[in-house]
């Protein structure tokens, strides 16, 4: 039989920085009985239905091609086709059924969206929502769950993407304050000022970054014809 104790130690060998696993291990002693049961206990307070994600907005980033970050071999990450999938419809999924899709909350994608991030989730992003029937499990800045339907899907290296993108937030959020108080409503407004000033410095960001590779691109030519003639 396989203890809670020694359960958790090899999950934190296995992937130590992941956040869903960090909460997993910071709420599992909380449960009394064997492993099996303490999971059971776990999966029925933590997985929820997608009524009770409705207020929020969550984001997907991909890569509409399959990237080659070192992080991803060392948490085993497949790549999925959402282009692919929404040829056929709004909804995308865990084709796989390994680990179900994770999106992010508005709040935390517009924390960590820059170049780093890019390199290792990709330059796009779906505004997705839970489906009623399916189960979701929420670990803080993360929602994970096998399907969900699709509201937008922009191109964040495109200006009229990245504008659009912000319309479409604000679409959605003029919708969620609508069915809440005026203190959320004051809440909702201030994201949405603090996303057009996200998107206006992912834009400078973008085009700094961009920059600065033509010009180590084309130090590196100089520095190469400079050898040359030294050799």
């Amino acid at each position: 039989m396989i203890l809670v104790y020694d359960f958790t130690q090899q999950l934190w060998t296995v992937s130590p920085r992941e956040m869903s696993v960090n909460f997993m291990l910071e709420k599992l002693y909380q449960f009394k009985g064997d492993l099996l049961n303490v999971l059971e206990q776990y999966k029925n307070k933590y997985l929820k239905s997608a009524s009770d994600f409705r207020g929020e907005i969550w984001i997907k980033m991909y890569s509409n091609f399959e990237l080659e970050h070192p992080m991803r071999k060392i948490y085993n990450a497949t790549w999925l086709d959402y282009e692919k999938q929404l040829e056929q419809g709004n909804i995308i999924y865990d084709e796989n059924e390994v680990c179900g899709i994770w999106a992010m909350s508005k709040s935390f994608c517009h924390k960590v969206f820059d170049e780093k991030c890019i390199e290792h989730y990709g330059d796009r992003v779906l505004i997705v929502e839970p489906i009623d029937g399916e189960l979701y499990f929420n670990d803080g800045p993360e929602l994970i769950g096998k399907r969900y339907l699709v509201k937008g899907k922009y191109n964040m290296r495109l200006s009229h993407d990245r504008a659009l993108y912000v319309e479409k937030l604000m679409e959605l959020s003029n919708s969620i304050s609508n069915e809440h108080n005026d203190e959320t409503s004051f809440e909702i407004n201030n994201e949405l000022a603090n996303t057009r000033m996200y998107c206006r410095d992912l834009e400078y960001r973008l085009k700094i970054s961009k920059i600065m590779k033509w010009a180590f691109l084309i130090l590196g030519m100089i520095l190469g014809i400079i050898i040359n003639l030294l050799v």
